[in-house]
């Protein structure tokens, strides 16, 4: 493959800031946006208005029509598994966003079809290959000889003050633990897969400034069925500038990982990665530092050459992206407010 690729996004909600600084930017690389669709008619013909390129108000429509490869499916995450079957029934591929699905059970039938019919699916979160700093983590395991994994604290954070819109975020069932699906899934995604199988979780939730019915800060805690525990926060409640940073500290038998993103007002703000991992060996105290380029964005190129046939040793499991949202169910279920 050496042309762009059409593709139509569906879903201008979130969808818009995907165009604005994923698809006009690196992905354009990859791909041209054929056509746009939102279920509100105002917000899909001023996309199409200022794209240039035709708009819908129904996805069956959209696809039955438009001649693309590849659709950008930014909607909500609850049923998001019957629209990617009507992508697979055309042959198209699909991006999606995060979180991939709300029930485990439809994300692993989808997911199995869909490579069954030769259609690639991905996401996100998690991404279809580690991120930097995931690939740093799964090094640093066996360079330093860390042993086995103990315990984790997972923070995620940034600052809104939201109002009711009617949409899926105003709605406890189809957004459970609000910040934790929305923000913190990233790091549930992560911990899923660094850490194994989860036997129990708790959750504590508050709502503080958000106008919402949902909370907007919130901690769970999880206990994997290999002995590991951890917490993982997410909240919109706090400004300090450090907005979206992702920090982990994780402790192994002979040593620690930590992990942040350069504060913003920093000199070496951007999309720098710091990484530490504190270790012991024969007897002694040794620390590695460095800094890496943060690479959590969609991975447009990978979805590009996945189309194509390409092959990698390090994509992500079907079982992998079921794992966090197994999480997430006994979070649901299990919650206490």
């Amino acid at each position: 493959m050496n042309k762009r690729m059409k593709a139509a996004v569906v879903g201008l909600s979130f969808g818009g800031w995907v165009i604005e600084n994923e698809l006009l930017k690196e992905g354009s690389k990859y791909f041209e946006i054929d056509s746009v669709c939102d279920l509100n008619e105002e917000k899909a013909k001023s996309w199409g208005e200022r794209l240039g390129v035709p708009y819908y108000t129904d996805m069956d429509r959209l696809l039955a029509e438009r001649q693309i490869g590849a659709c950008v499916l930014i909607t909500g995450p609850v049923g998001r598994a019957k629209q990617i079957d009507k992508c697979i029934d055309r042959g198209i591929h699909v991006m999606t966003t995060k979180p991939f699905e709300l029930t485990a059970t439809e994300a692993e039938r989808v997911l199995k079809r869909a490579r069954e019919k030769g259609i690639v699916v991905q996401m996100n979160s998690p991404s279809p290959r580690p991120a930097s700093y995931m690939k740093a983590i799964l090094d640093y395991q066996k360079r330093f000889d860390l042993g086995r994994p103990i315990a984790y604290r997972a923070a995620d954070w940034c600052s809104y003050r939201e109002k009711p819109d009617g949409l899926w975020y105003d709605d406890p069932e189809r957004c459970p633990v609000a910040p934790i699906f929305r923000l913190g899934i990233y790091m549930i995604n992560e911990v899923a897969s660094l850490m194994g199988d989860v036997e129990k979780v708790s959750v504590a939730e508050s709502r503080i400034f958000t106008g919402r019915p949902t909370s907007d800060n919130a901690l769970v805690s999880v206990l994997h069925k290999n002995g590991v525990v951890g917490s993982i926060f997410a909240s919109f409640c706090v400004n300090d500038l450090q907005h979206y940073k992702c920090s982990y500290e994780i402790n192994y038998e002979r040593g620690t990982i930590y992990k942040a993103v350069k504060p913003r007002n920093s000199e070496t703000a951007g999309n720098k990665v710091s990484m530490q991992v504190v270790y012991t060996k024969d007897g002694r105290q040794y620390m590695h530092e460095e800094e890496i380029e943060d690479s959590s964005n969609y991975q447009w190129e990978v979805f590009y050459r996945c189309i194509g046939g390409a092959a990698y040793d390090d994509l992500v499991s079907d079982e992998q992206i079921v794992a966090g949202i197994r999480l997430i169910e006994m979070m649901k279920k299990e919650k206490m407010i």
